[in-house]
């Protein structure tokens, strides 16, 4: 393997060093974060590089030195792929931007020592250990994976994951200037994402012969998301599925989307 790294896994090891450095949790809405929906924000948009007018005038509106560095570490933060959206490419107040950039200024000291490690353990590539690394981060591109599976062939595990991770969303005041709610739905919105949740779990349990569980959901006070977990779901049964304000946002399965295999956290699932 060549030492130097690729733009793809550097780019990789830097997220994976934000993410456990932020202790796995989103920098804005402070919920749990898993490593796959992990995206990084600029607290300062990356636009503005392009820009080097406003870049100007945005960066003495924050008291910041014009040599401040968009891409460095103390301008990126871990966040859900949803919070990011939200953001979008609004600016954040003077204040409230001083002070994001100082909580990401007060990580980045161990982010950069953990980013070091990875590559350097990367480029020395120590067989054994370096397999582990990618088992358990993802850290490479896909060619590398192959190069060095190739060459480790004489374990073959195989690794079957019968799950199915789906992602439902929906946007709350959408919900409410439609037709669709029924009039005994609550209109409050902590009681209508508690109702949301219910109405979806009970029409899954009208469709749906196998098991499956409710994992997370996420709520910012205009959409609500909630994130279930299927067991050995069939597909013929999941198209009778007729919510129609329910939009699925993400779906994979559950090693792909959490990074590690479903028996880690789920019992034995009985067959149906």
């Amino acid at each position: 393997m060549s030492s130097k790294l690729s733009k793809v896994t550097t780019q990789t090891i830097r997220k994976q060093s934000l993410w456990e450095v932020h202790n796995r949790r989103c920098f804005y809405c402070d919920k749990v974060l898993f490593l796959s929906d992990c995206e990084i924000d600029h607290l300062i948009g990356q636009d503005l590089k392009k820009k080097p007018e406003e870049r100007k005038r945005i960066l003495n509106y924050y008291r910041l030195p014009q040599s401040f560095d968009i891409d460095s570490l103390t301008n990126q933060v871990p966040c859900h792929s949803m919070c990011n959206n939200k953001k979008g490419s609004k600016r954040y107040s003077k204040n409230t931007v001083l002070h994001y950039i100082e909580q990401a200024k007060s990580k980045s000291q161990k982010v950069n020592q953990l980013e070091n490690y990875y590559k350097t353990t990367l480029q020395k590539n120590r067989g054994e250990g370096l397999i582990k690394m990618i088992l358990k981060h993802g850290l490479l591109s896909t060619s590398e994976v192959i190069r060095i599976t190739r060459y480790y062939e004489t374990s073959k595990p195989k690794l079957i994951d019968p799950t199915n991770v789906i992602t439902f969303c929906l946007n709350i005041n959408e919900l409410l200037e439609s037709d669709y709610l029924p009039e005994d739905a609550p209109r409050e919105y902590p009681y209508l994402c508690d109702w949301l949740n219910d109405n979806l779990l009970e029409h899954l349990a009208s469709i749906i012969s196998t098991p499956y569980y409710p994992v997370e959901d996420s709520r910012d006070g205009e959409t609500f998301g909630l994130r279930i977990v299927f067991f050995k779901l069939k597909q013929k049964e999941f198209s009778n599925f007729s919510i129609g304000w329910w939009e699925i946002f993400h779906e994979g399965t559950f090693t792909r989307v959490y990074g590690e295999p479903p028996s880690k956290y789920f019992k034995k699932v009985k067959k149906s």
